[in-house]
């Protein structure tokens, strides 16, 4: 973890005392969340969140970490509003949203100060300010490339050429940006905060959804003395077509790939993936699992776009009903849509949680999926028939998942019940064990003391799988018999198990401690299967 500088410091220094034996210490522990690589594999930048001087909040920092571990972490930024979405271009500039001021005259006008007075001298309220986008060079300092009446959320940048995207909430009925701002300005003066809801939903958690809705744009990277020029991909929208999208640029920039909510009846929508042509703005449907049946409606989000551009991969979801809990798989479909999806580990008794990140040749997915209590990292191929392969096998979870385009490392945010977020390294031994995973130090040389929850990696010494060996290590049942309860399951993971029932008849039936020698299951529960549980029962 990073700690503040003096300015920022709280009154109680996170490293003073126990953040376990005291709360207010443990509430002033800075928090790690986001994680970028740059297109050469040298710099990883994370935001850094710790408390604000008054202690009533948090800002947020960028800091640039050394991949290798032998630099200490540097701070990029030092705004008081704070900056977050950080992604890095193909030219290795660092790209962020942040609410800090705009230069006057540097972009477009945000505020309604300037807005004449409506009869009877009422003015507009101030409104609170939005983050802009920021561009922050090698060399040099940040300057702000591209804003909105409705501010900048998030930036898309395309991976072999200076185009980028963003998210920009904007009203429904605008058209271009100076539109959006007439209307917003016109609200202000007039005062209105009432807002006309043509869909469902209308809140999302404990915000009102509207009158404001996502939108899409696309965009070059701007010149040193210029502006970014933003176009709308997506001026019908709406509210709720954009809520909450993943969004994957093609790594030539021709186009974006994003998730795309459908209305249906009864106030239910459902997901698909859409395409959009970058010069024309035309939306192609990717993935749709529209049905008759609202039960056989298959739902399609998180995609990502392949690195040679030529395939897509997503999040495949069923719905649940009274009778079918539902299930969440892989699905990879053609970008040019020229051919049907396949779905991949069709079997895996796994529901990948993250969106699908890419490996550097385009020949496999890591994701990240709940497994017996821990959130560790699979690897998974694009033969439909190969099964995932855990490359974690600790019992922390991980996310923000970034591969090297070399293929050298994966980095990822590791967190466990007692440490927050930290930065972890896998490393394969070789390219044919990807079987293989690095186990953690809690600290490691040249690790400043405000970074004791960082970590870097070892060679590997504990294999994925856990081995019979490391099963009788640990006072485990060996994974002979174990294995045979669900072959995508740890072995190791499996505590010994004995149970035996008393004899109905005897009119004693329990559960009692276990017995000298294994006895029969009184009701064995779905997917194990008796005739191979051996030892188990």
């Amino acid at each position: 973890m990073v700690s503040a500088p003096p300015e920022q410091q709280p009154a109680t220094r996170p490293g003073d005392a126990d953040p376990f034996a005291d709360l207010d210490v443990f509430a002033a522990l800075p928090r790690v969340a986001g994680l970028a690589l740059s297109p050469d594999g040298s710099r990883l930048v994370v935001g850094v969140a710790t408390l604000r001087p008054d202690g009533t909040g948090r800002g947020t920092a960028l800091w640039q970490v050394d991949p290798r571990g032998q630099a200490e972490p540097r701070r990029l930024t030092r705004s008081s509003e704070g900056e977050s979405a950080a992604a890095f271009a193909c030219d290795g500039s660092l790209l962020f949203t942040s609410t800090r001021p705009v230069p006057p005259g540097a972009l477009l006008s945000r505020a309604a100060e300037d807005a004449p007075e409506r009869p009877g001298g009422a003015k507009p309220d101030p409104e609170p300010p939005l983050p802009a986008l920021w561009q922050l060079p090698l060399t040099g300092e940040a300057r702000p490339v591209a804003a909105r009446p409705g501010g900048i959320t998030a930036v898309h940048p395309a991976a072999d050429v200076p185009v980028f995207a963003v998210v920009s909430p904007t009203l429904t009925d605008a058209g271009d940006a100076a539109d959006d701002q007439r209307r917003r300005t016109a609200r202000a003066t007039g005062k209105v905060s009432a807002i006309l809801h043509t869909g469902y939903p209308v809140r999302y958690w404990d915000a009102d959804l509207g009158p404001a809705g996502d939108r899409l744009l696309l965009a070059t990277l701007p010149g040193e003395d210029t502006t970014a020029t933003l176009r709308d991909l997506t001026p019908d929208a709406g509210v709720h077509a954009l809520r909450e999208a993943t969004v994957s640029v093609i790594p030539d920039g021709s186009g974006v790939v994003c998730d795309w909510r459908v209305a249906e009846a009864h106030g239910a929508s459902r997901q698909s993936v859409v395409v959009f042509d970058g010069a024309s703005g035309q939306r192609r449907t990717l993935l749709d699992g529209a049905a008759a049946d609202p039960a056989a409606v298959v739902d399609h989000h998180d995609p990502a776009v392949s690195p040679t551009g030529a395939l897509v991969a997503a999040i495949r979801e069923t719905r649940s009903d009274a009778d079918n809990p539902g299930d969440l798989g892989l699905e990879l479909v053609p970008l040019a849509g020229d051919g049907p999806p396949v779905r991949l580990a069709a079997g895996w008794d796994r529901w990948p949680h993250s969106v699908p990140v890419w490996a550097h040749d385009a020949a496999a997915l890591f994701v990240t999926a709940d497994s017996d209590g821990a959130g560790p990292i699979f690897r998974v191929s694009l033969d439909p028939t190969a099964p995932p392969v855990r490359l974690t096998g600790d019992d922390a979870s991980y996310s923000d998942v970034v591969v090297a385009r070399d293929g050298s490392a994966i980095y990822a945010l590791r967190s466990t019940w007692d440490a927050p977020p930290h930065r972890s390294v896998w490393t394969p031994r070789t390219r044919t064990s990807p079987r293989s995973c690095w186990a953690v130090r809690r600290r490691p040389p040249r690790c400043p003391a405000g970074w004791s929850f960082w970590t870097r990696c070892r060679p590997p010494t504990v294999p994925v799988e856990l081995a019979a060996g490391v099963a009788r290590r640990r006072g485990r049942q060996p994974p002979g018999t174990a294995g045979a309860v669900g072959a995508r399951r740890a072995a190791g993971q499996l505590e010994r198990l004995e149970l035996a029932l008393d004899a109905v008849a005897a009119g004693r039936a329990g559960i009692r401690r276990a017995a000298a020698r294994s006895r029969p299951f009184h009701r064995v529960r779905a997917r194990l299967r008796p005739p191979r549980l051996g030892p188990l029962g």
